[in-house]
């Protein structure tokens, strides 16, 4: 038996610690089937281990996370432009930068403000891409103002009122830069409001400065996807089975899990999700072609929690043969 398994990078611990839990528990089941275990981005996390050994010369992935990993509240994105402007001294034909909400949130304002002073200006900057492809590999829609945009959410942390004194300074900056460096929208003529965008809010604000610089957005999940060849091993699997810490809406909606069950649906393939939660119905699950949901025990979800919900679905969907059967006796 063919076994896809599509595993997740998590806060609690990253997709090969998952994958190695999971391998071991299907093995002690079944040793005699063939499992492709497969790293999978979760909400930002995981990106560049998802797409490792997938992406050809000249295309290059920067995990704006690891670059933004140490900047605060008050931090900048400027950290971003030297993995930037670095991969196109390379002479990289691509470059993809994978962005996921972060506490930094200077609105992309560092971002720009190195690459000007490295290049010249903004436009100078867009000049000096030429021919390269830039893409925002986006973990969440997430756009820069606006009542559900990146400023908006810092009233958790900072309270209201400093939220919307910083999303304001931001929002005003934002539309100089959009007045100065974007073209009008053909219909209104008006600026493009990028800043409205989605994506524009991830990475403090890097994704706003991606898009002033022309990059084209992309979800983190097809695209990955797309990367990984995940059609291709789907309709190789006989069973595809999905780690994903939450099965809920938004899993639902555009995650890895909608992917691969896309995938499984085209090519007649059964879908099995192991979860640390499950918050849909029965019928949800069937526009997916989800035949199976477990979930660990507790709701928690370390790799350990995961193998022995793992066991319990070997012992469902694979058979042991007449000598996996006597050993076992």
């Amino acid at each position: 038996m063919k076994v896809l398994i599509a595993v997740p990078t998590t806060e609690e611990a990253p997709a090969t610690e998952y994958a190695e839990a999971i391998r071991g528990a299907w093995s002690a089941w079944n040793p005699d089937d063939s499992l492709t275990i497969v790293p999978l981005p979760h909400h930002g996390l995981g990106v560049a281990e998802s797409a490792s050994g997938h992406l050809p010369e000249g295309h290059v992935l920067i995990d704006g996370a690891a670059c933004l990993a140490q900047e605060s509240l008050s931090g900048s994105t400027a950290p971003l432009a030297t993995p930037i402007a670095d991969a196109l001294a390379g002479g990289a034909s691509r470059i993809s930068v994978a962005l996921c909400p972060l506490t930094v949130h200077d609105g992309g304002r560092g971002l720009l403000a190195a690459l000007t002073e490295r290049f010249g200006s903004v436009g100078q900057a867009r000049t000096a891409l030429g021919e390269t492809v830039l893409e925002l590999v986006a973990s969440s829609s997430l756009p820069l103002v606006g009542l559900g945009g990146a400023g908006a959410a810092l009233a958790s942390v900072v309270g209201a009122e400093e939220a919307q004194r910083r999303d304001l300074e931001v929002g005003e900056w934002a539309a100089g830069i959009e007045r100065e460096h974007v073209r009008a929208d053909l219909v209104e003529g008006r600026p493009l409001r990028h800043s409205t965008a989605p994506g524009s809010g991830l990475g403090g604000g890097a994704g706003f400065a991606l898009l002033v610089l022309g990059a084209r957005y992309v979800h983190e999940a097809p695209w990955v996807g797309e990367q990984a060849g995940i059609g291709r091993l789907v309709e190789e699997a006989d069973l595809a089975i999905v780690v994903v810490p939450s099965l809920d809406a938004a899993a639902m909606d555009t995650s890895m899990l909608t992917v691969v069950g896309e995938a499984a649906l085209e090519a007649a393939v059964p879908v099995a999700v192991i979860s640390g939660e499950d918050q849909t119905s029965r019928r949800a699950r069937a526009g997916l072609g989800i035949v199976g949901s477990s979930t660990t025990e507790g709701n928690t979800f370390s790799p350990g929690d995961v193998a022995q919900v793992v066991a319990r679905v070997a012992r469902t969907w694979s058979p042991r043969n007449s000598q996996n059967r006597a050993a076992a006796t």
